[in-house]
């Protein structure tokens, strides 16, 4: 994030590092990547300039480093956005930083927007849905998603139900909140359709 300042970008944290702020101390949210979130393209490969020549991050090499998508917007019109993935390797572990812009597909017919200048962030409501979403496309679901899940539900219930409606991830949230209710024992009165 200091790196985006020093070059005048505006970039968002999405997805654990926007989460880690809901946790009472955030190093007790796991990382396994760095997710930002720009306004554009040309934000985007202006933030990944620096990374690459200045911190030695490199497109990664074992996953497919950069994708587009189309996806249609709350008006209808068609609205391009895409990720790329950088790592830089150490010794005894890998530094990687997700890029997506200028939002995160979270259905076919919707996505993340950037947040207003101002704001504290991308909205809980979107939040969320990336969250969820983000569970659908693993084989297994991670327990650091299930908490941000929860936290997100227990900060913000009513917002959290208004995105999984409007973005369809109903299915999705009755799983996880199942398993929270079944397994962990959290009681809640939200409860998606």
């Amino acid at each position: 994030e200091r790196l985006a300042a020093a070059h005048g970008l505006r970039i968002a944290a999405i997805k654990g590092l926007r989460t880690s702020q809901l946790y009472p101390d955030r190093a007790m949210r796991h990382f396994s990547d760095f997710d930002y979130l720009t306004p554009g393209l040309d934000d985007a490969v202006r933030l990944a300039a620096p990374l690459i020549e200045t911190l030695g991050y490199r497109f990664t090499p074992d996953a497919v480093p950069f994708s587009l998508k189309v996806v249609q917007d709350a008006a209808g019109d068609e609205v391009l956005t895409g990720h790329f993935h950088l790592v830089r390797r150490h010794v005894s572990h890998v530094h990687a930083v997700d890029v997506n812009f200028p939002g995160i597909p979270l259905s076919l017919l919707d996505t993340t927007q950037f947040p207003p200048a101002g704001s504290d962030g991308v909205p809980w409501a979107e939040q969320i849905a990336v969250t969820l979403a983000h569970l659908l496309k693993h084989d297994i679901a991670f327990m650091k998603d299930i908490n941000d899940v929860l936290l997100i539900f227990t900060h913000q219930p009513a917002l959290a139900l208004d995105a999984i409606e409007r973005c369809q991830l109903g299915f999705a949230a009755r799983l996880v909140l199942d398993f929270l209710v079944r397994e962990m024992g959290f009681e809640t009165a939200a409860s998606p359709a």
